[in-house]
C-alpha cells in the first residue's frame, strides 16, 4: 500500500469495480488505483516513485531506473517561485535525510551574506530563516523531514519566503 496524503487525491477510481472511491479505507485487496494528485500547499507531501508506474505505463521502465536512485518525490505548487523551492528545499531536505547538520551552517554562511534593508519585512523573515538554521545545526528542530515540511507550511513563520528570496 502507498502512503499517500489524502490532501494529494483528488479524484480515485477503483479498477474493474467501477465505484468512485472516497477514502483509502475504501481500497480492497487487488484494488488498482488512477490517482491524479495534486497539492493544495507550495510543498507536497512526500510520496513513492512507485505510484507513477500506474499512472503512465508506458514510463515502467524509465521509473524503475529512476527508483534506483531515487526513493520519493514531492510536488510543489507552481507559484511562480517553485523552482527556486523545489531546489532549496530539496537542499534541505537531502541534509535532515542525511543527518549532515553541519552544512546547514555552510548553507547559512552563504545566506547569511544577503542583506537587506533594516526592520524591513524581507530582513525579519531572512534572520528567522538563519536561526532556524542554528537551531537545525545544534539538533533542537528539522530531525526530521516532516518536521521540515511542516515549518515551511506553517502560517506563523515566513522561512518559505526568505528561503526563495535568498535564491533568486
Amino acid at each position: 500500500m502507498y502512503d499517500v496524503a489524502m490532501h494529494e487525491l483528488e479524484a480515485s477510481r477503483v479498477l474493474g469495480q467501477g465505484k468512485v472511491m472516497i477514502s483509502v479505507q475504501d481500497l480492497q485487496p487487488q484494488s488498482f488505483l488512477i490517482l491524479r494528485m495534486r497539492t493544495q500547499h507550495v510543498i507536497g507531501a512526500r510520496s513513492h516513485l512507485e505510484i507513477l508506474r500506474f499512472l503512465e505505463s508506458k514510463f515502467s521502465d524509465d521509473i524503475e531506473l529512476i527508483c534506483k536512485s531515487y526513493s520519493g518525490f514531492r510536488r510543489i505548487g507552481g507559484d511562480g517561485n517553485c523552482y527556486y523551492r523545489a531546489i532549496a528545499f530539496g537542499l534541505m531536505e537531502q541534509l535532515v535525510v542525511d543527518n549532515s547538520r553541519e552544512h546547514f551552517l555552510t548553507l547559512r554562511d552563504v545566506f547569511e551574506q544577503i542583506v537587506y534593508p533594516p526592520d524591513s519585512e524581507e530582513a525579519v523573515a531572512h534572520a528567522e530563516l538563519l536561526d532556524c538554521m542554528i537551531a537545525a545545526v545544534q539538533g533542537h528542530m528539522w530531525l526530521t523531514t516532516e518536521q521540515l515540511q511542516v515549518s515551511f507550511l506553517s502560517r506563523s513563520n515566513n522561512i518559505d519566503l526568505a528561503l526563495v528570496r535568498v535564491c533568486r
